[in-house]
């Protein structure tokens, strides 16, 4: 049986969610900025974590993240 994932998501370009508007491992998905985000704990410290895909010069795709 196949399972449906639900992502919060936003249109507005920019808008990144905060620490206290999604739950541990939640996602969140910017479809204006094609940016992905999910929150971690680390040892107590909670950090929002960003996803996003980038093109080479040579035209491979790479993806990134930032904490």
């Amino acid at each position: 049986m196949a399972q449906v994932i639900k992502v919060k998501q936003s249109s507005v370009a920019g808008k990144v969610p905060t620490t206290a508007q999604l739950q541990l491992g939640e996602l969140a998905l910017n479809t204006t900025d094609g940016k992905l985000y999910f929150k971690k704990n680390v040892s107590g410290t909670e950090s929002i974590v960003t996803v996003s895909a980038s093109t080479t010069s040579q035209g491979a795709n790479t993806l990134m993240w930032t904490q």
